[in-house]
């Protein structure tokens, strides 16, 4: 059977417009039909931008690949590793550049069926928003048992998953178990942190002030007997933050260990109060039994 053969780089992007493009063998900008023929696709590694323009493109060439049997997967980067994807010819000339792929490793993660499942439930958000077939897709990801567990709804749920989208981009390879990254991504450094706090005061935030003060709108809705506790005897503000942080360490930690890399989540040591790690180990089981 033939082959559908694209550049070297094997690099897709879809425009402001929903045209997926690739760059050819001579290097020229041209549009992606791919999905309109019958050909397989070559082998060898995919990639296209984790960003909301692309989640259609992803879940589609996915869903064609996972179908074959020749080696071909696709890889989803991190949006930093390029600032420029309005434009597609721009995006693929970024993506596509020698080595970015290795020096960037860290922000280039192979799409799994989990992964895919976070694709395909915001393409569906972004699509169709509270459909029966975004609530459908909800109930089969990973993340729904913990969300339930700490007691935060469907609507404020897809809007953390939608702000982190592949936990494995904020993974410091250094550093692998250090959540300095995605911390900084949320707003919540102290100064960071200061500006969400004070928000309705009328500063006009950055993005990570803006994902902080989503933060604080979930931990307001938790009650006391939330298992992402806190110190009654702290002042509101580093409270507040503490929660915050604890209540994006507990998502983005699990999120990994459910993508199947261990040792990200420890219950006992996560957890302050007794009852918290019973009803864990209730709810998701323990990794000994």
């Amino acid at each position: 059977m033939t082959t559908l053969s694209l550049h070297h780089s094997n690099c897709l992007h879809t425009d402001e417009e929903g045209t997926y493009w690739y760059i050819d063998k001579q290097g020229t900008l041209d549009e992606f039909a791919g999905f309109k023929s019958a050909k397989s696709f070559e082998g060898g590694p995919y990639r296209v931008i984790g960003c909301p323009a692309n989640y259609r493109l992803i879940t589609e060439l996915y869903s064609r690949l996972s179908q074959q049997d020749n080696g071909a997967s696709l890889y989803a980067g991190s949006p930093l590793v390029c600032k420029e994807r309005s434009c597609a010819k721009s995006a693929l000339n970024c993506i596509s550049v020698l080595d970015v792929h290795s020096n960037l490793s860290s922000q280039w993660h192979k799409v799994t069926n989990k992964s895919f499942n976070t694709f395909l439930l915001l393409r569906s958000w972004q699509e169709e928003v509270f459909s029966d077939l975004t609530k459908t897709v909800y109930n089969h990801h990973c993340l729904k048992p913990h969300f339930e567990f700490l007691g935060i709804p469907m609507s404020y749920a897809l809007q953390l998953i939608s702000q982190i989208v592949e936990p494995r981009w904020f993974i410091n390879a250094s550093r692998p178990m250090r959540t300095q990254a995605i911390e900084a991504y949320f707003g919540l450094t102290p100064k960071a942190f200061e500006h969400a706090w004070q928000a309705g005061l009328g500063i006009r935030p950055k993005a990570a002030t803006v994902r902080a003060a989503f933060l604080l709108t979930i931990v307001g809705t938790l009650g006391p007997d939330s298992c992402l506790d806190f110190h009654e005897d702290e002042d509101p503000k580093t409270r507040a933050r503490k929660m915050c942080k604890r209540l994006l360490n507990y998502v983005f930690r699990n999120w990994l260990e459910e993508m199947g890399l261990e040792g990200y989540f420890e219950p006992e040591r996560f957890f302050n109060k007794y009852e918290c790690c019973v009803d864990y180990y209730y709810r998701f089981g323990s990794k000994d039994a």
